[in-house]
């Protein structure tokens, strides 16, 4: 999903910020760039897609600056990249996943931002109030 890359990108952009020390940095990649041009061919609104493999492609592949590729909603497949996208782009050099609280706190007070998913259930959507907790059937 687009909501995918928009928060892995935003992600990248702040960790950026903090790892260089550098609040004042203001990178801007391009989101579509990401879901259009390098998001597997399955991946669409109606499908999803996780923000590990988001990230992987991160690593594996370069996204380009948003003046590039600009976002437009409900965009084609990778069409008007810039004519010098190829010298553009930045890729990360990688990526931790964390599953613990604790960790997840640690990395928020020294690393900066991180990228969260949460697992919707069904009960969800019978929710009516104060902290969710899931109901095991």
């Amino acid at each position: 999903m687009a909501c995918t890359a928009f928060g892995t990108i935003a992600t990248v952009e702040t960790a950026m910020k903090v790892h260089h020390e550098m609040p004042h940095l203001d990178p801007d990649y391009a989101e579509g760039h990401l879901f259009n041009c390098l998001s597997p061919r399955w991946v669409g609104c109606g499908t999803g897609w996780s923000v590990t493999s988001a990230l992987d492609v991160l690593v594996e592949a370069r996204v380009v600056d948003e003046a590039c590729y600009p976002w437009v909603p409900g965009g084609a497949r990778c069409w008007g990249r810039c004519t010098d996208w190829k010298s553009r782009v930045t890729k990360i050099a990688g990526s931790t996943h964390l599953t613990r609280p604790d960790d997840m706190t640690g990395w928020l007070a020294t690393r900066g931002a991180l990228v969260a998913t949460m697992t919707v259930y069904e009960d969800l959507y019978c929710y009516s109030g104060g902290i969710y907790e899931h109901i095991e059937e």
